[in-house]
């Protein structure tokens, strides 16, 4: 269940009870103040609306209502009622929700039978009624109690990194860093000297427009309207070139390694770097390092070096710039390597550890970014396989336990890769891979995601707390399906299922977490055909057409989640299934043509995919068979290869008076268009800038993929023109690895 930030809060499980007071029930065993209480909560369609918690003791005395209100819809998510109680005794508690539309909620709970009605009023809260009649019911709710066992630890706020020295023409990202308190936070950032609003939000990007001193600060505000402020950050801008490229990439080394990587960020939807352009995650699973140490590379099982180089620069010759790999929990847990003991060791020439490191820094140095996935507790040579869960009872590897004994154990687990990883600017962590409840274990689909939210958050905790402040992706199931009527998608299990409630549930200081869902075409997630008549019209069973595949998306909830919810969504796993190539030629051209409609539906909606896999065995093999290494593409890798590089997302600017072929915004467009900057009437084009640095000279632009996720400003007369010094300008655009691109 649900943590706030390192504050003492435990949750209890809550308890239904027919009687004088119902609602539901929850005990808190110590003398302190009650901050929280969350509910998983779903309105009924048509009755959504505000709702406010009442806070009631076992005499039916209302003791609080909530400071806050929640907004409930009909999809079930978690809700944090939050109260500012004086100090209480321990005992029971009693929590009722009412909604804006009715003074009457429904109450179910799965451990009680039938329902459970009970009255309250949406402004009041008065002593509920013993009995109340039938009524059509408006809110399903279950329940976890959160008490706090004395008052928060005291608010505390710094920006990392707390000093900065720029070139005019470059940016910084600041980051909060916030402990204590009782989130959520609201963020307020200021110049120093004239107190002057700079922005709101988490992270601020400060431009360098021109050389001076320079100096800002935070004011962080909690959920209880404590303030407090961090050090002032002073930041300097000068006109010099930095005296080496070190200094330039001062936030980019490990082990005095240059890494062209550079550390991203969530802002919203959007994954950044730490200029504020935006990224677009595109890539392979590699799956190292699940089952052999040190992987598999050019086909051997030892490493080395000149093998894994030549496999990340064919993946880089794709357009890939991610690279998701499976972990093993023992592998790294035991540093399995030559001489271990291991059944693995005679198939490994260093390390996992060494070679995780290893392949980080080869990755950054191309520009690749990692996500470190765990997805087994133990490796095929000890008997592994695909756990649900990684941890007791959910476990279906061999003596998985004797690796992870208890959730606890998965928190040190992800704490020790943290501490010996949180350096390297590319790296990702995913926690687990497919997470699930064990089949056979008798719990529902909603009480295997609480169990695994509280395990995630543990380990968020645990991993922050080590300073690690890059990216973490949720990741639920295998993915999500639907159903496709001749009136359109209907049933299924959807992101709407679970996706609002997780993003309710977790916190995250740095706010940088990510969502991940697979999706299989044979699997459902393109939309299924059910019905005889479908099946008939379509030659298939799986939606293949453009607007088919589009319209199910939409009902399972991509684009509302990043749309709406806001969130950065990554598909984890994509991808064309070749098992149909010979049996079934025509299912096998529907697939081809699914997957290629499927990318270019997440192309348009700005959603990042990871294919699976990067191997030449299996039928969702990107590499041909039997061939040498590097081995040419299959006709699904060659589908995602041209996805890859033939397009790019570029946000166009202008400034001064005149207008872009393209228009403004964010644009996803084709490597090779022309792109024209028009000056208004009387007016003239001055330049193209990039990222604000100095670009080029002539009105038209041929777009190139390495354009990819920066800004494109057009400058017109009317605009002040930055410094033009050309060692200004190289040592700039050598540092964003685009020297060559500048006419």
């Amino acid at each position: 269940m649900p943590t706030f930030g390192n504050t003492n809060i435990e949750p209890t499980e809550g308890s239904w009870e027919l009687g004088l007071y119902q609602g539901c029930k929850f005990t808190k065993p110590e003398t302190g103040k009650i901050t929280h209480v969350l509910a998983y909560v779903a309105a009924r369609a048509g009755t959504e609306g505000p709702s406010r918690g009442g806070l009631h003791d076992t005499n039916g005395n209302k003791i609080a209502e909530s400071i806050n209100e929640e907004q409930l819809t009909s999809t079930f998510a978690w809700h944090d009622y939050r109260f500012n109680t004086d100090e209480l005794p321990a005992g029971d508690y009693w929590l009722v929700v009412g909604v804006a539309s009715t003074v009457y909620i429904r109450i179910r709970y799965s451990s009680v039978a039938g329902a459970i009605y009970a009255g309250g009023s949406f402004s009041t809260y008065p002593t509920l009624p013993s009995t109340i009649s039938a009524l059509p019911y408006t809110l399903r709710m279950s329940i976890y109690g959160v008490y706090e066992t004395g008052a928060p630890s005291a608010l505390s706020v710094a920006v990392n990194p707390s000093s900065a020295s720029l070139q005019v023409g470059q940016q910084r990202m600041f980051t909060a860093v916030v402990t204590g308190g009782t989130p959520p936070y609201t963020y307020q950032w200021l110049d120093s000297i004239s107190s002057a609003p700079l922005g709101t939000g988490s992270t601020y990007v400060f431009n360098a427009t021109a050389e001076g001193s320079y100096s800002i600060y935070l004011v962080v505000t909690d959920s209880l309207s404590v303030q407090s402020s961090s050090p002032v950050v002073p930041i300097t801008v000068t006109t010099t070139p930095p005296p080496s490229d070190e200094t330039m990439f001062d936030n980019c080394h490990v082990g005095g390694e240059l890494m062209s990587a550079r550390p991203l960020h969530v802002e919203g939807r959007y994954i950044k770097d730490e200029y504020g352009n935006i990224i677009k995650l595109r890539g392979v699973n590699k799956v190292e390092f699940a089952d052999d140490p040190d992987g598999i590379w050019m086909g051997s099982t030892t490493w080395r070096d000149e093998n894994v180089a030549a496999e990340l620069d064919a993946m880089k010759s794709w357009g890939v710039n991610i690279v998701r790999c499976h972990l093993s929990v023992d592998l790294w847990k035991y540093d399995i390597g030559p001489g271990s003991g291991n059944p693995a060791s005679p198939y490994c020439a260093i390390s996992a550890r060494e070679a995780i490191k290893r392949f980080l820094t080869m990755a950054a140095e191309r520009g690749i970014y990692v996500i470190l996935d765990s997805y087994s507790v133990r490796s095929y040579w000890t008997g592994g396989q695909q756990d649900p869960l990684p941890f007791p009872p959910h476990q279906t590897s061999e003596n998985a336990s004797e690796v992870i004994a208890s959730v606890d154990d998965f928190v040190d687990f992800w704490r020790s890769v943290a501490v010996e990883l949180k350096n390297y600017p590319n790296v990702m962590f995913s926690l687990w891979n497919e997470a699930s409840e064990k089949s056979g274990s008798g719990l529902t689909a909603e009480e295997g995601l609480a169990v695994w939210l509280d395990a995630f958050q543990r380990s968020v905790n645990a991993i922050r707390e080590t300073g690690f402040n890059g990216i973490i992706l949720f990741e639920w199931r295998t993915g999500v399906y639907c159903n496709i009527y001749t009136d359109g998608p209907k049933w299924g299990y959807t992101l709407r299922d679970w996706l609002g409630g997780a993003i309710t549930y977790l916190k995250d200081p740095t706010g940088n977490l990510a969502f991940d869902v697979h999706f299989y075409r044979s699997g459902g997630g393109t939309g299924l055909y059910v019905t005889a008549d479908m099946q008939e019209k379509w030659g298939s069973r799986y939606a293949w057409n453009y607007d088919q595949i589009k319209m199910a998306m939409e009902y399972m909830g991509y684009r509302w989640a990043v749309e709406e919810l806001n969130v950065p969504l990554i598909i984890g796993e994509i991808g064309g299934n070749l098992g149909w190539e010979t049996s079934n030629p025509t299912e096998h051209q529907h697939e081809m043509i699914g997957f290629a409609n499927t990318l270019k539906i997440l192309n348009e909606w700005g959603i990042h995919y990871i294919a699976f896999w990067w191997r030449n065995i299996g039928v969702y093999r990107l590499l041909e068979y039997g061939v040498p290494w590097v081995p040419p593409p299959t006709e699904s890798g060659q589908i995602l290869k041209i996805s890859e590089t033939t397009q790019v997302s570029v946000t166009f600017a202008t400034t001064g008076n005149g207008t872009i072929s393209t228009g403004t915004g964010l644009q996803l467009i084709d490597i090779g268009t022309t792109i024209t900057a028009t000056p208004n009437t009387g007016e003239t084009f001055v330049q193209w800038l990039l990222d604000g640095v100095f670009h080029s000279s002539s009105n038209s632009l041929t777009v190139t993929a390495d354009l990819d996720g920066h800004t494109l400003t057009a400058e017109f007369s009317g605009a002040t023109p930055p410094p033009t010094n050309p060692l200004v300008i190289f040592a700039i655009l050598a540092a964003l690895g685009l020297a060559a691109a500048a006419t």
